[in-house]
């Protein structure tokens, strides 16, 4: 995050293009619904077993929704792939990872105006995930992140993670 006096975080604004065109506060490109940029990283284990993470219940978007093995906004001036590798070790401890490009999304109010690049990774290392973002992870097989979104259990899924099983797995 780029974070100027008193600790408020700052990202890049971007125009409908994904061109940067200023930035504001977080805080305020949520409230205003401004767009911005965003990493998604699906982390695959070598038995094509796919990492979720449940956000904890103190996130200001989607709490206590299980999500993507990692995701995050772009700090000012940051490169989507630096951001990608910098959210996988905040969020999962992850380093020294080789990235494949997926896929681009553009940004429209179902991406909560997020102009996204998916990213993903073979780890079958240790994985510490941070307790202050993520209040539990676990791998889980494809057909059982399909069943979960047919189920009709309330398990709480972010848009972001039925997209990434819809489309991307």
């Amino acid at each position: 995050m780029t974070v100027e006096g008193n600790n408020i975080e700052y990202l890049d604004v971007v125009d409908k293009n994904n061109n940067i065109i200023g930035k504001e506060t977080r805080a305020n490109i949520h409230k205003q619904q401004i767009f911005h940029r965003a990493v998604h990283i699906i982390v695959l284990n070598t038995k094509g077993e796919m990492f979720i993470q449940k956000r904890s219940a103190i996130k200001d978007t989607y709490p206590n929704h299980w999500d993507v093995s990692s995701a995050g906004h772009l700090n000012v001036g940051e490169s989507y792939e630096s951001a990608a590798k910098r959210e996988l070790q905040e969020e999962l401890g992850i380093e020294n990872v080789d990235l494949e490009y997926v896929s681009e999304i553009k940004g429209s109010k179902a991406t909560d105006f997020e102009f996204i690049k998916i990213f993903r990774c073979i780890y079958d290392g240790e994985i510490t995930t941070n307790n202050e973002e993520i209040s539990e992870g676990k791998f889980i097989g494809v057909n059982e992140l399909k069943k979960l979104l047919k189920s009709k259990t309330k398990i709480k899924i972010t848009p972001a993670l039925k997209n990434i099983i819809r489309n991307y797995l």
